[in-house]
Order: structure tokens, then C-alpha cells, then sequence
């Protein structure tokens, strides 16, 4: 069964709400991870916890909306020959969306985890600064 839009809509704001809050919590431990690895290790593990809601989005939205063209595309007579193919990808939609999930975990967590750092780095010498000239 297909997920409504509106469904898919309420689920990244929720998402996004939930990455916001984790991912602020993150940042201050990459802060500190600057001075001990273990806070690092634990804002990266954060990192990926706050990620997973928006990848569950991702993946949902990316092929409901793919397998809702090739339906459109097959009933409309476009593409007839592609009713077998839809068929067969409705069917197997779970793994479709788990892949969709996973390649957007392997592609977006690490460039946030690097962004992050190199941000947490330049705030805290920032910061380093602001208490030098006082």
C-alpha cells in the first residue's frame, strides 16, 4: 500500500524536527571531541541516529513518487510495455525503499560528519580567539 503524500510531508517535518534536535547535540560534542576521541566517536554515532529519520523520508518519498509515474505512465499509455517491470517493483517496494535508504545514508552521513567537524573546529578556535583578546 502506497503512502499518501500528505503522510510523506508530516513524516520529513518530523524528520527534520528530529535531526535539528540531535544534530544540535552533535555539534557540541564534536566540539569537545577536539579535546577527547570518545566524544567524537559519540557525535558521529549521533550523527547517523539523526540521519535515519530523514533517509526513512527519503527513501519513501523517492520511489512511491517513481513507482506513481510508472503507473501514470502505464495507464495513461505512454509505456505500455513497463506494466510487467511496475509490477514486479510494487512488489518488491520494502527493498526498493531500504535500498533507497541505505544510498542515501552512505552518501549524505559521511559529508555531514566531515562539515561538521570542520565547523566544530573553526567555532572552537573562534571562540579560542574571543577569550584571548579579553
Amino acid at each position: 500500500m502506497p503512502f499518501p503524500l500528505l503522510t510523506i510531508i508530516l513524516l520529513f517535518f518530523f524528520s527534520f524536527w528530529f535531526f535539528s534536535r540531535i544534530y544540535r547535540l552533535a555539534m557540541t560534542w564534536f566540539i569537545r571531541g577536539r579535546t577527547d576521541r570518545t566524544w567524537d566517536a559519540r557525535a558521529e554515532l549521533a550523527t547517523v541516529l539523526a540521519s535515519l529519520p530523514l533517509s526513512v523520508v527519503y527513501g519513501s518519498l523517492s520511489i512511491e513518487l517513481s513507482l506513481f509515474l510508472a503507473r501514470l505512465a502505464v495507464s495513461t499509455g505512454i509505456l505500455p510495455q513497463l506494466t510487467d517491470y511496475v509490477d514486479f517493483l510494487t512488489a518488491g517496494r520494502v527493498w526498493l525503499v531500504s535500498l533507497a535508504m541505505l544510498l542515501y545514508m552512505a552518501r549524505t552521513v559521511p559529508q555531514t560528519i566531515a562539515s561538521s567537524k570542520i565547523y566544530a573546529f573553526n567555532a572552537l578556535e573562534h571562540l579560542q580567539n574571543e577569550a584571548r583578546r579579553r
